[in-house]
């Protein structure tokens, strides 16, 4: 696949997420697909590396624990060998009361139309403060 349509599937993945099509979202990824998410397990439970099953099992969590979507918005995409470089930024109100509001860096790589890897880089501090601290 070219990098237009590396950049196409990455921003469909972020839209996906957006409207809460965790299915479709998924869908997206391949079966073998490996996401890590920076942090410390003992702030951010969802750090390290997960398979799909799990990362289907962070975001239904994390939908449970919003009043509506978490709402993606995508700044820049870089596209080069088969790796998308993302930058976005994410709202969403908790039904704690909260609001999480993060930027992100993504390195998604892709082969044959399908995510094969993410690498998610966030401000974990926000991430602790605002879904895990009383």
């Amino acid at each position: 696949m070219n990098t237009e349509e590396n950049k196409r599937v990455v921003n469909e993945l972020f839209a996906r997420i957006s409207k809460g099509d965790l299915d479709g979202m998924l869908a997206l990824l391949s079966d073998d697909v490996k996401w890590w998410i920076a942090g410390e397990l003992e702030g951010v439970p969802a750090a390290g590396e997960h398979d799909k099953k799990r990362v289907a099992g962070i975001l239904a969590n994390m939908r449970q624990q919003l009043k509506s979507d978490l709402q993606l918005s995508v700044h820049s995409l870089t596209a080069e060998d088969g790796r998308v470089c993302a930058q976005v930024s994410g709202h969403g109100e908790l039904t704690n009361g909260k609001v999480y509001r993060n930027q992100y860096h993504f390195l998604i790589s892709l082969q044959a139309g399908k995510i094969v890897s993410v690498r998610e880089y966030l401000d974990t501090k926000h991430v602790e403060k605002t879904w895990f601290s009383p």
